[in-house]
């Protein structure tokens, strides 16, 4: 009896409800006294709350007379407990995400942008958040975070900004903190912006924070984040707003930079980027962009860029005829900041190793003709000559060994300048500093 216990509970409930469901209370109201011209009693939030139980409690019958009916097999214990719990947790999920949806809905929206190289790696594709902390459709005070993986480096974002209505134009600016979780390196961002219907420019400016560390692309190197700057502008066709272009200068500065990558080190380096955009409806763009620097380096990718904006039904992100509304000026102006959230470096060669050197006479000598002289053409071939050479290392990274070849190697002799016999004396003209790559 115990076992069915559930069973026998779960239909006496719902027929009890049915019951309930199926009484007709009879009523009497005349056709002029319509809901409209009816005085409001305060009854109608009792009612609606009545309406929801109602509802709830339906549904809860509903589901229950649907277990009910499918089959004497299924009407177990064990099949009811399975299917009430499967009731539960898709109420729960249900509310928590009506939850979450109406918490976050004013806040701003997400872009996850794929980008397919050359090779056909995922190299460079990106995540951010935009968020705007205040808007009163002049204003708009906002923050930005974003976060890549590319290189073998995880890169993080994190800005803030503001922009003003003045006239048609959008004019702002904003604050970047890049970090380089992967190696540590930090960096400034500062930009600008000023768009308008269809069209956007904006800059920006990067500025090293962290000093040199040791490399992990080169042996006996050091790097850093690159200084540098660049200048975009992007537009759209009003009559075909789908379709649109842009354009991007950049410059950094350096010795050895990476803006190409680690095998294409070049100094202050530059680059001009074409790219073409196609946006058949709010949630997805699909760009392709042309990258050309000085020399032979050049670069093509496909992007694939979803702007889920929360809190906006989807079907709306799906509407083509939004489009148009998207690049106006009012509809972007949530639209996210244009920056490289990529650091790029420069390399430097560590110090090279630095040996002074003394040569004196061996008091060993039986040949006059060790006395150097005036010219080094007669001081060359003098295998009869012995001399003393005491190096000292003034400064280097990583000593592992020295050694000092014999003279009479041919292949490794070294060739002083021009000593007088007199002036043979440590710290004076007989002192040389020798530069060897480390």
């Amino acid at each position: 009896m115990l076992r069915w216990s559930p069973v026998l509970f779960s239909i006496i409930w719902a027929s009890a409800s049915w019951a309930s469901e199926g009484k007709v209370e009879p009523t009497n109201i005349s056709s002029t006294d319509s809901p409209n011209t009816l005085p409001d009693l305060g009854s109608s939030e009792k009612s609606n709350s009545k309406d929801e139980k109602g509802a709830l409690g339906g549904k809860a019958q509903g589901y229950f007379i649907s277990s009910a009916t499918q089959g004497f097999e299924n009407l177990t214990p064990e099949a009811l407990k399975a299917q009430a719990e499967s009731y539960a947790k898709g109420q729960v999920t249900s509310t928590a995400q009506s939850y979450l949806e109406n918490v976050l809905s004013p806040y701003g929206s997400v872009r996850t942008s794929l980008s397919i190289g050359e090779g056909g790696d995922l190299d460079g594709s990106t995540f951010d958040y935009f968020v705007p902390w205040y808007d009163n459709q002049e204003t708009l005070v906002f923050s930005q975070f974003s976060a890549q993986r590319k290189d073998d480096r995880t890169i993080g974002n994190i800005g803030v900004g503001v922009r003003q209505n003045i006239g048609s134009w959008l004019l702002g600016g904003n604050l970047f903190y890049d970090y380089d979780f992967t190696r540590g390196h930090r960096r400034l961002g500062l930009g600008s912006e000023a768009w308008t219907d269809y069209l956007k420019f904006s800059g920006n400016y990067y500025h090293p924070l962290s000093d040199w560390k040791d490399s992990k692309d080169f042996d006996f190197y050091e790097e850093r984040p690159a200084r540098g700057w660049d200048v975009r502008a992007e537009g759209w066709l009003p009559a075909w707003p789908q379709f649109g272009a842009k354009l991007v200068y950049e410059q950094y500065y350096g010795d050895e930079v990476a803006l190409f990558g680690t095998d294409n080190l070049e100094k202050n380096p530059q680059a001009l980027t074409v790219g073409l955009m196609y946006n058949p409806v709010p949630l997805f763009t699909v760009g392709s962009d042309y990258k050309s620097g000085t020399g032979d380096n050049s670069d093509l990718s496909v992007n694939v860029s979803l702007n889920y904006q929360i809190g906006t039904p989807l079907k709306d992100q799906l509407d083509p005829d939004n489009v148009k509304a998207k690049h106006s000026l009012m509809g972007s102006r949530h639209d996210f900041v244009e920056r490289n959230n990529f650091i790029v470096l420069e390399y430097r060669e560590k110090d090279p190793l630095d040996v002074t050197l003394w040569l004196k006479a061996d008091t060993a000598n039986e040949h006059p003709e060790c006395i150097v002289k005036d010219t080094p053409e007669l001081a060359v071939g003098l295998e009869k000559c012995k001399w003393t050479i005491n190096a000292l290392i003034n400064n280097h990274y990583k000593i592992v060994a020295a050694s000092w070849q014999a003279k009479n190697n041919a292949n490794r002799t070294l060739v002083m300048p021009v000593v007088k016999a007199n002036a043979l004396t440590e710290g004076n003209n007989n002192r040389w500093n020798l530069v060897l790559p480390a």
